[in-house]
Parts: structure tokens; sequence; C-alpha cells
């Protein structure tokens, strides 16, 4: 395990990220890298009793699986127990990733809250994911309603059960699970996961082409990706949306404003799955118990805190009330 100080921004503390990963053998090259995501919550609205309970680390950036500019050849895993983030996503932020990508919300084991703004499972600018010789990569271990073929399918007994299963294999490429978090009762929730946004795609809400469709360039002739006036992208070589074949979504547990199969502004080619069976609390209800268990907190305080964290903007969903899992799917 090598642990990483930096590319942090932060409020008082350090925050530490465990990268454990980049596993390979020679011959057939196969890169796993497992993103352990350790944070601590800053509380900003609740009260100084609370703030002291949870230290202020903040992860500040992107959470990326995949690479930079450089390609991943098989498959990338981001596990997420416990932070305060930004946006997190399964691949990569301009590059291709070879396999598939997984990101893993691990409420079942998480140790902290866990606030982001917005989960990918696919790239962020540019990229695909998946390629012909990837069919050969099994399906996450962690997703237990998939069964991975037809055959596999019509051997389940009573014959009642097989509504209940998903037919998802090798030839899928972006995966995202939530877990529910709870206490040793199996009843109460433990640790909040607020989310703002989940998508089984990638990002892409960029601009790539001038409104003739001609690619951007820089002065030096390379490729270039706005966001507005913003350059945040450079390339020798063309950019474009990010693309992948099949999404699959696992959703067990949490709250999130908005939940799509594909992407925000990134091509799907075939299909999205999505798989929703939460057994978390509401997200009022969520708000009543985190406040009962901070002291001076109000149910109005949590709400809004929860809200300021993963950048919910209520006009999106015309919200009436905060008793959902999920305002939009």
């Amino acid at each position: 395990m090598i642990w990483l100080i930096g590319h942090i921004r932060h409020i008082g503390h350090i925050g530490l990220i465990g990268l454990i990963g980049l596993i390979g053998h020679i011959g057939h090259i196969r890169l796993i890298s497992l993103i352990g995501l350790i944070g601590l919550l800053s509380l900003c609205a609740m009260p100084a009793s609370a703030q002291e309970e949870h230290k202020p680390i903040k992860i500040g950036g992107n959470v990326y699986g995949g690479g930079n500019h450089a390609e991943v050849r098989g498959s990338a895993k981001v596990t997420v127990r416990k932070g305060d983030l930004q946006s997190v996503f399964g691949g990569a932020r301009m590059a291709n990733v070879g396999g598939h990508t997984f990101v893993n919300i691990d409420g079942k084991n998480a140790t902290g809250d866990i606030m982001a703004v917005a989960v990918y499972g696919g790239n962020d600018i540019s990229g695909t994911i998946g390629t012909p010789a990837s069919v050969n990569e099994t399906v996450p271990t962690e997703l237990e309603d998939d069964i991975p073929t037809e055959e596999a399918r019509e051997s389940v007994t009573p014959a009642s059960d097989k509504p209940y299963k998903n037919v998802v294999n090798d030839t899928w490429n972006c995966f995202v699970r939530t877990s529910r978090s709870t206490e040793d009762d199996g009843v109460t929730e433990k640790w909040p996961i607020v989310i703002g946004s989940i998508y089984g795609g990638g990002n892409g809400d960029f601009t790539y082409t001038d409104d003739s469709g001609t690619a951007l360039r820089d002065d030096a002739g390379n490729y270039i990706a706005k966001e507005g006036d913003e350059i945040v992208a450079v390339s020798s070589t063309p950019l474009t949306v990010p693309e992948i074949d099949k999404t699959y979504l696992e959703l067990k547990g949490g709250c999130a404003g908005h939940v799509y199969g594909g992407g925000n502004n990134a091509t799907v080619r075939v299909n999205t799955t999505l798989n929703i069976r939460n057994e978390s609390s509401d997200l009022l209800t969520l708000a009543q118990q985190y406040a009962a268990g901070h002291s001076g907190a109000t149910v109005e305080d949590v709400l809004g805190y929860f809200q300021s964290k993963v950048k919910l903007n209520s006009f999106q969903s015309d919200l009436g009330s905060y008793a959902y899992n999920f305002a939009r799917v």
C-alpha cells in the first residue's frame, strides 16, 4: 500500500488517500486500481460539539479510478467507505480503460459519513471503456443480484425468484453499486450516504468543437476541450465525449437526488440496466435520525447541510418533500 498525501484541498487538516493497486503481470497486462478513500466529514452546519466529533477533511478535486491521459489496460475500481467528495469516476479523466470500471459506494463497510456531489461509472472528459480483448474480465464479486448467463437464470428455483435476478455478464463496461450502512440492529441507519447525482456512464459536459463542427485547437495545434471559456483538457489526439457500450447500476442503499443509467453528456452505445432495491431510510427519516444524534441540530439544519454538501438544486427535482431515496430516476 502506498500512502499519498497531497492533491487534496483541505480545511485545517490534511487528508490521506490510500492507493492500493496497479497490480500487473507481464504478458496479458492486467492493471487493477483500487482506491480506498479515507476521509472525515466536515460538519460546517452542525454545532461545535458535532464539529469536534468529526474533523473537517475534504477532497476538493475529483477522484478517478483510471488515469489522466494514460491508458489502463485492465480494469479500474474505486471503493468509497468514508469521505466528503466532489465527483467520483470509475473511469479515467481523458484516457481509455481496457477492461471495465466499478464504483462501489460501500455503505455496508462504511466507517463514516459519505457525501458526494456526483458518482460516474464512466470517464470524465474523453476516452472509451472496454475492448474486445477484455470480455473475459469477471463481473465484480461485490454485486449481489446478478446471474451471469441466461442458462444460469433458467436454473434458478423456485421460478418465483427469476424476476429478481439480472443477467449481467462480462460484456458490461461500467458498474456502480451502493449499499446501506446500519447499526448492529440492522434497522437504524449508521452513517448517512447522500449523493447529488449518480450516472452509470461518463460526464462529457464540455465543448469539443466550434459552431461549424470543427475540433477546437490551441495556438500550438493541440486538440482542446473547454468548460465555458476555460480550457480543461489538451491532447495531441482528438477529444470527443466519453463512450461505452453497457452500464449496470445496483442501488441498494443511500439517498441521491438524481439517478441516470446513462451519462451526463456522454454516449452509451448499447443499453443501461438499473437494479433498484434500496434498503435505506428516506432522506427525511435519515435527517431526523442524524439530528437526534447531534445535540443542538434540527432536522432543517441537517437537510440544509446535506443539500449544501452534494450541491442539490431543488428546482431540478421540484421537491415537495424530502421523504425520498431518489428524487429523479
